[in-house]
């Protein structure tokens, strides 16, 4: 029952492929047709970490594989090598085995960091980047796993260390699942992560192996030569993750040539939504967009209330992720925009009555005297709230 239990795949992944490589044997789920998508996972979970993901990007062939990270099915032959390079190495020659080209990565968590490793020892397959909220710089792994998991590395601690996870409450714990997941995770994709490293051996020694090869300066290392990666990159980065600090996706933004960080509302995403949209004034979130030199070039729309959409004429979900100065390019110039420029660079909030003319403004047609009050906001985001005090 168990084994059945560790072996669960959704089926949303698409059937899977054995694939043969130096190492050793993976497993690669395919569905779909279309421009190539290949996802990568991170430790202790497998390819049903994108179960939600795939069913959404019909259009594209979608892979997503099912690396020696610790829940996969088959352990690695004992003399394989489960050191982030080869790992690297490992992910690459998936992609090649499977015949894919001009692909687009996605990368979380450890599979982040990676991604990052191939990106610059094996690059020739990668269109494109994505990287959500994941192991970079001297967070590999980030410092609270690294401590809890360092006794895992010694040989017969495992089955104690783990064996609490077979009860689920457990799970929910900040050392295991909690802190990584918004919501309580299925319990079907919640035990295909937990009870592989329970009930097989050799994946206990594939999971020692692991942990015993994380190591920062690997993604330090990346770090350094992701300056020569020129290739589009999607930094899609929570801003309240406790593992991985946003500060990482802004110093990735400024490393990679051709990066695009947007950031994602995390734990607090569903109350922080439900709260103001229910705001009757018009209230909004900008985040900063900022040069390699961290100075502030531009804002995008992170998010609008009913009522900012109303104001504006601009649906909430249109004006998400538009950027002003691309909208307007003379917005620069003007005070609103200095003032929120302003308020991040003092960290101080304003508060300003503003007369605007029935003009076109980079998020649409605003016209009267309004309260423009404006306040620093998560890692480096501008909350306005907006009310209209016309006579």
């Amino acid at each position: 029952m168990e084994n059945e239990r560790a072996s669960w795949r959704s089926e949303a992944l698409g059937p899977a492929r054995k694939l043969d490589l130096s190492d050793g044997g993976i497993r690669a789920h395919v569905t779909g047709e279309g421009p190539p998508i290949v996802f990568v996972h991170g430790a202790l979970v497998n390819a049903n970490l994108w179960r939600k993901v795939v069913p959404r990007l019909d259009g594209h062939t979608r892979v997503t594989l099912d690396l020696p990270l610790g829940s996969h099915l088959e352990p690695m032959p004992a003399g394989a090598d489960l050191s982030p390079p080869a790992l690297a190495l490992m992910i690459a020659e998936a992609i090649e085995a499977l015949g894919l080209d001009e692909v687009t990565m996605v990368g979380n968590d450890t599979g982040g960091g990676l991604t990052q490793l191939m990106a610059v020892r094996r690059p020739e397959r990668i269109a494109r980047l994505v990287l959500t909220s994941c192991d970079a710089f001297d967070n590999f792994p980030p410092r609270l796993f690294r401590i809890v998991l360092t006794p895992a590395q010694i040989p017969g601690v495992i089955p104690v260390a783990f064996a609490g996870f077979r009860l689920r409450p457990l799970r929910r714990l900040p050392i295991a699942y909690g802190w990584l997941s918004n919501e309580p995770i299925e319990r079907e994709a919640e035990d295909s992560f937990v009870l592989p490293v329970l009930t097989r051996r050799g994946i206990r020694r594939d999971v020692r192996k692991l942990l015993a090869g994380l190591d920062p300066k690997y993604t330090l290392d990346a770090a350094a030569r992701l300056t020569a990666f020129e290739k589009p990159v999607l930094i899609a980065w929570s801003t309240d993750d406790r593992f991985f600090p946003p500060a990482d996706a802004e110093r990735l933004a400024k490393v990679l040539p051709d990066a695009r960080l947007e950031r994602l509302f995390g734990n607090g995403a569903t109350a922080f939504r439900a709260a103001f949209d229910l705001v009757p004034d018009q209230l909004g979130v900008l985040w900063a967009i900022r040069d390699r030199a961290g100075a502030i070039v531009d804002f995008q729309t992170g998010y609008s209330n009913p009522a900012m959409a109303r104001m504006i004429g601009v649906p909430s979900e249109v004006s998400i992720g538009r950027r002003l100065l691309e909208e307007a390019p003379d917005f620069g110039e003007d005070e609103t925009y200095a003032r929120m420029r302003g308020v991040l660079e003092s960290g101080q909030p304003a508060v300003v009555e503003v007369a605007v003319a029935s003009r076109d403004g980079p998020i649409g047609r605003v016209r009267g005297v309004f309260l423009h009050r404006a306040i620093p906001f998560g890692a480096d985001g501008v909350l306005n709230l907006v009310t209209d005090v016309t006579e």
